[in-house]
Order: C-alpha cells, then sequence, then structure tokens
C-alpha cells in the first residue's frame, strides 16, 4: 500500500497510530489512497476530514431548529400522516425531533426547496467523471432544481 500511495511505509505507520494527521497529506497521495480504495477522491477527503458533508450540500436556508419546526409542523398538517405525529414530539429531545422530521421528508420525497437528495447528485458526478454521457444532463437539471425522482 505503502508503494501505491506513493509514501514510505513508516508514514502508513504513523497515519495507523495517529502520530501524524492524514489531513496533511498532499492530495495527490489522498488521491492515490482513492485509487487503491477503489472510491472516489472524495470520500477519501472526506474521511480525512478535508472536506465535510456541509462542504458539500446546499446552503441551508434557516437554522436547523427553524427546519425542524418547519417539517414537525408540516408533518402534523399533513392528512397521512397527521394521525401519526404524538403531541409529545413537539417536547422531544432535539435530537429525536430531527430524525423524525429528517424520515418525514424523506418519505415525502423532493420538493421545490429539496430537488433531489444530496447523494443523488454526488453519485452523478461520480458517474459524470467515469464518462457516463446521461450523468451531466442529471448534474445540469440538478443545479437548475430541476430533478425529479
Amino acid at each position: 500500500m505503502a508503494h501505491e500511495l506513493g509514501v514510505p511505509y513508516q508514514r502508513i505507520a504513523e497515519w495507523r497510530r495517529r502520530d501524524t494527521d492524514v489531513a496533511n497529506a498532499k492530495r495527490t497521495v489522498l488521491r492515490a489512497a482513492a485509487k487503491y480504495l477503489g472510491v472516489p477522491p472524495m470520500f477519501v477527503f472526506c474521511l480525512a476530514g478535508i472536506v465535510t458533508v456541509e462542504d458539500v450540500m446546499y446552503p441551508p436556508e434557516s437554522p436547523m431548529s427553524e427546519r425542524v419546526k418547519k417539517a414537525l409542523a408540516a408533518m402534523r398538517r399533513d392528512p397521512a400522516w397527521a394521525g401519526f405525529c404524538p403531541d409529545a414530539l413537539m417536547s422531544a429531545d432535539h435530537e429525536v425531533q430531527r430524525l423524525v422530521a429528517l424520515l418525514y421528508q424523506e418519505l415525502r420525497g423532493p420538493s421545490e426547496s429539496r430537488p433531489a437528495r444530496e447523494e443523488e447528485w454526488m453519485l452523478a458526478i461520480h458517474r459524470a467523471a467515469l464518462g457516463d454521457a446521461r450523468a451531466q444532463t442529471d448534474l445540469d437539471e440538478y443545479g437548475k432544481g430541476k430533478r425529479e425522482r
């Protein structure tokens, strides 16, 4: 593995012991690691902490607490889900509320404010990098907010 990454074995050992932070590695080394592992470089960059999930998501329109309240309010108004939304949910732990809001939004599907799941466009980027012609069209549609499930 050290040979494939172009680093001495000692460097691999330092990373394993966490004596040296892999985030300090050159991008060429991280790209070689991605190739070695057979994954997109972005995954390795995320694991190294160079890129975070927030870096590849649409910027939030409002704070998380506001978005959770809106999602739960929408759930309480939704005829298909209102009966499953107990009053206790409104005073539940914030983490529980976030989980319920996320699950509700995923089950409800895309909307104008959230046209497609974030991982769908990330997969389209990967497919486009591999030469998939349809992927570029998908990316263009995601950018315009027109992509439907």
